[in-house]
């Protein structure tokens, strides 16, 4: 019987460092997983969250939005009153007479101050 083993006795850190060895090695074969890999996954990962984050903004501010109901939203009111054509046609044929019948009125200055006439006019 052989009591003796053998089998060479590898502690966790030889392992680790047979790790890191092989490891190294793959990096200097393939330098685009030193270097590429991270940088595409950076790009991608950060136009993942940023469309995440803009599609929140816009459904946030879309519910927003949409909260108004169509009448607030057309300016109308529930209790409007009803339009009549000819009701109409009378107010702006008398908005029309108005406009016909005016008279420039002169409004009075404060004391002292210059009412702006020549004195070629007066």
């Amino acid at each position: 019987m052989n009591y003796f083993v053998r089998k060479k006795y590898i502690s966790n850190t030889s392992k680790l460092s047979q790790k890191i060895i092989q490891l190294n090695k793959t990096i200097h074969k393939y330098p685009f997983l030193l270097f590429g890999m991270p940088f595409i996954t950076t790009i991608l990962g950060g136009a993942y969250v940023l469309s995440i984050s803009q599609q929140f903004r816009y459904d946030s501010r879309d519910q927003k939005i949409k909260q108004i109901s169509e009448e607030q939203a057309l300016g109308m009111k529930k209790n409007r009153r009803k339009i009549n054509i000819k009701d109409e046609y009378y107010k702006l044929q008398m908005n029309e007479m108005m406009l016909n019948d005016w008279e420039q009125v002169r409004v009075e200055r404060f004391p002292g101050e210059p009412d702006n006439i020549l004195s070629s006019q007066k």
